[in-house]
């Protein structure tokens, strides 16, 4: 295993990755890319909104958002506390 092809994720978002490179946008129903975060800019691919939801910018934001399920009510809701006590600045996401 090579360590530079590791990067941080939490349980749930590891699991619903798993091996896929590419998923659908739900905007316009093409396939495409996720985001490769070791080479890309999370600003360049998502909005962190005050009530806690992620918005995805570009086609690979809102694919990986779908395939990950950045906006399941759980975790917005655990983002929106965050926000409010200050431990997550939605302006810089």
């Amino acid at each position: 295993m090579a360590l530079d092809n590791l990067a941080y994720a939490c349980l749930d978002c590891n699991k619903r990755k798993g091996p896929n490179l590419a998923s659908t946008d739900p905007h316009t129903g093409e396939r495409t890319w996720l985001i490769h975060h070791r080479i890309q800019q999370w600003q360049e691919h998502f909005r962190l909104c005050e009530d806690g939801t992620i918005v995805g910018l570009t086609p690979e934001g809102r694919a990986t958002a779908f395939l990950l399920r950045f906006n399941d009510p759980t975790r917005i809701q655990d983002r929106a506390d965050l926000i409010t006590v200050g431990n997550l600045n939605p302006t810089r996401g």
